[in-house]
């Protein structure tokens, strides 16, 4: 199940339940009605390109709903494992970038996928004919829960720099004590840690990370329904640039193009194969 905050991210953010299940019913209403192999998505798709899908059984009982922001990321990645919850017609992919550039940095990590039944049965025919390892290109958006903002390297690296040593006294002065070591660097300007990977007690990872990256472009963007706003940042972080949304409202200091973000994120991503047939079918 995925967090409120991506739901905050896209601009569906409620002040309770009832709230929230009435925006739940308008994305129903308003959405493009579409059959898949084991259900019926319900997908709502905004002009800023925030979606809503919702997937129904037979008898019209929900089953499942996911957010998503279809950006403009694409991402070649080797599919590791996949991981299909039957009885919510929902998956997960487990993943490795750069597939093809054995040089290059190589993050693993969970996506959840919001269109699973139109993905599971392309990535089924494909892996059965696939000689090699499954590789694929994804959408991947990240969704953040909080997110700091440096406005350059330099920035970022003075925020991280520890405060100098008190001093203290000896008679009547107040000479500065040496460290006892040079103090620790900054945390890295470009990382990716995978934290959905190490959770416990669960069959399956989560698509949850903690990143830090460089901001190539950014945009405040509206949710033609609510009026409430995103923040929008093509991110690049370790290995691939990705779509980062996030609810204004969480957002420490205001992001700049080449400016440092930081946060912990829920992922998503839809196949670009999918992303292809779905706009086929949906209504010009």
């Amino acid at each position: 199940m995925f967090p409120q905050r991506c739901c905050d991210a896209i601009g569906f953010k409620a002040p309770d339940t009832a709230e929230f299940n009435h925006l739940l019913d308008v994305a129903n209403l308003k959405g493009h009605h579409l059959a898949s192999e084991r259900c019926r998505y319900a997908i709502l798709r905004l002009p800023n390109g925030s979606e809503m899908w919702q997937a129904f059984n037979n008898n019209l009982s929900l089953l499942n709903n996911n957010p998503h922001f279809l950006g403009q990321s694409r991402v070649p990645v080797q599919i590791l494992q996949m991981f299909d919850v039957a009885s919510s017609v929902e998956g997960l992919l487990k993943v490795r970038t750069n597939p093809h550039d054995a040089a290059a940095p190589h993050v693993q990590f969970a996506v959840n996928m919001p269109a699973w039944d139109f993905t599971r049965p392309i990535l089924k025919e494909r892996k059965e004919k696939a000689a090699g390892p499954l590789i694929a290109t994804l959408q991947i958006t990240a969704f953040a829960e909080a997110l700091e903002c440096f406005d350059s390297p330099e920035a970022y690296a003075e925020a991280h720099r520890p405060p100098p040593p008190e001093p203290v006294e000896h008679g009547r002065h107040k000479e500065p004590v040496a460290p006892p070591e040079p103090p620790p660097p900054p945390p890295p300007m470009i990382n990716f840690h995978p934290s959905g990977l190490m959770t416990e007690g669960t069959s399956r990872p989560q698509p949850q990370a903690g990143l830090s990256g460089i901001i190539e472009s950014g945009h405040v963007l509206e949710n033609s329904i609510t009026g409430q706003k995103t923040c929008h940042i093509g991110l690049r972080t370790v290995g691939m640039t990705i779509d980062l949304v996030s609810d204004v409202a969480v957002v420490k200091c205001r992001p700049r193009r080449g400016g440092i973000v930081r946060g912990p994120v829920w992922l998503s991503a839809r196949l670009v194969e999918e992303i292809e047939a779905t706009q086929n079918r949906l209504p010009k």
